[in-house]
């Protein structure tokens, strides 16, 4: 079992290992524009991308039919969600060195819209295993396995085109109609059904050569925090960039008092910014393997004041919500008195939250579900 650095860190490292600069890369067209050949995905021409009603990608010159996709985007099977127009991209420098790559962070979303088609979008932290910490990244397939590693395909997913902001937001791959056995783990509010449930086998090119990363549930191997998370969403365009809980505890003239904070970042995308959110939540709680204590069961947590403030995330126009309560409304399990020093060898590793947060946006009513990482009672002086 490894305990990894804080989520916080390593969504934040996101950001910084894949593609170089501006970014990783797709091919590149004449007049800078981005593009692949008849084997990939996209093409961009003046810096625009031409999608059906569904959002999906149309190949260029085509009508809004299913046929015109990019590719076929029948269950399982590839297809972009994503902005493929959001500026340059590296070209990776060729070579014939093979690379054993890692990931850490990662989350499998899915994306559902009122009225249109279901997409599924994995975001996280990978290193290429180049020598340069700046190599250019590019990923071409992801393949999704039952179980772990060593499990049979499930979903196939495509390299999402590897521009500055795709970088940015730490999107690896992306797909449309996801298969029935990801999409059926969002009536399940039980962790068991969302941590740590697939392997993941990344594959891609980067300076100097090709790599390939297992991911997620690795056979043979196990984490704390999860490796992998699936989290599920209504009618934004992408899933939270991370979030965080803050519980404060003071006592003056013999009277406690105690605040809760937490917050995750929403990008906008072409949807436009999230306007409120209610002020309830229902956690899903997940406990460290191995950890004797009692179950903590998902529950609705209500009482909160919520919020929303345009907060940029880098330079991505972004939703931060908000929600703030003047008590504690996690059991003592979920989230324990902050550690004095370091732990003992053997002390159970904490628990982590999973947050599903509701409002209303551009698009209507939406839901998201925001990984709020690990939960601890600080007391201040």
């Amino acid at each position: 079992m490894t305990l990894r650095g804080s989520r916080a860190q390593l969504a934040f490292s996101a950001l910084l290992v894949v593609g170089c600069g501006g970014g990783g890369a797709v091919a590149a067209g004449d007049g800078g524009s981005v593009g692949r050949d008849d084997g990939g995905l996209t093409h961009v021409d003046g810096g625009s991308t031409r999608r059906d009603d569904a959002g999906r990608v149309l190949r260029d010159g085509a009508s809004p039919t299913d046929d015109a996709l990019a590719p076929d985007a029948s269950p399982g099977v590839d297809a972009p969600t994503t902005p493929a127009d959001a500026g340059a991209a590296c070209v990776p420098t060729p070579g014939s060195a093979t690379f054993t790559g890692y990931c850490g962070s990662l989350h499998l979303a899915v994306l559902q819209h009122t009225g249109a088609t279901t997409g599924l979008m994995l975001t996280g932290n990978l290193i290429s295993g180049a020598a340069s910490q700046t190599a250019c990244t590019v990923v071409d397939t992801v393949e999704i396995l039952a179980g772990d590693t060593n499990g049979a395909v499930v979903q196939h997913m495509t390299g999402a085109p590897a521009t500055p902001e795709n970088t940015q937001l730490g999107i690896l791959a992306t797909a449309m109609s996801p298969v029935a056995d990801i999409t059926s783990r969002c009536s399940s509010n039980e962790a068991s059904d969302r941590i740590d449930t697939y392997g993941i086998t990344i594959t891609g090119h980067t300076d100097g050569g090709s790599f390939t990363a297992a991911c997620g549930a690795v056979a043979g191997q196990g984490s704390w925090p999860p490796p992998l998370m699936v989290t599920c969403h209504s009618n934004i365009e992408y899933p939270p960039l991370g979030g965080n809980i803050s519980v404060m505890s003071s006592t003056s003239m013999g009277i406690t008092f105690t605040q809760t904070m937490l917050y995750a970042n929403v990008p906008n995308g072409s949807l436009g910014a999230l306007t409120s959110v209610a002020s309830s939540m229902f956690v899903i709680p997940a406990m460290a393997p191995f950890d004797m204590s009692a179950p903590v069961m998902p529950f609705n947590s209500t009482g909160w004041m919520g919020s929303v403030s345009q907060q940029p995330f880098g330079n991505i126009p972004s939703s931060q919500i908000e929600l703030l309560a003047a008590t504690n409304p996690f059991p003592s399990a979920l989230c324990p008195p902050a550690s004095m020093g370091i732990p003992e060898a053997g002390a159970p590793l904490p628990p982590i939250v999973i947050g599903r947060m509701t409002g209303m946006g551009p698009a209507g009513a939406f839901s998201t579900e925001a990984d709020l990482g690990g939960c601890v009672t600080e007391s201040v002086p």
